[in-house]
């Protein structure tokens, strides 16, 4: 994301001025979590929650936000979300 910051000078010639620096923002720190399996698969309509986000696995997939297809084994399905 591209974005502009301002910093304002504390000391020196350009003490109490303010410029802009063009630069990129970038994340200093991203959240993670495994998500494990004890080998069976999911069904049809089975959900999973990450943070507020509901996630359906589905068998047919519609174009539907949020839907994961179910693949032939629970780690295909995994990949899959």
């Amino acid at each position: 994301m591209a974005a502009t910051f301002t910093k304002q000078f504390l000391s020196g010639s350009t003490q109490g001025k303010q410029i802009k620096v063009a630069g990129t923002a970038s994340a200093v720190a991203a959240a993670s979590a495994t998500l494990t399996s004890n080998g069976t698969n999911v069904s049809n309509n089975d959900t999973v929650t990450i943070d507020t986000k509901v996630y359906t696995f589905k068998s047919s997939l519609t174009p539907t936000e949020g839907e994961v297809k179910i693949g032939a084994s629970a780690a295909a399905s995994l990949d899959n979300l």
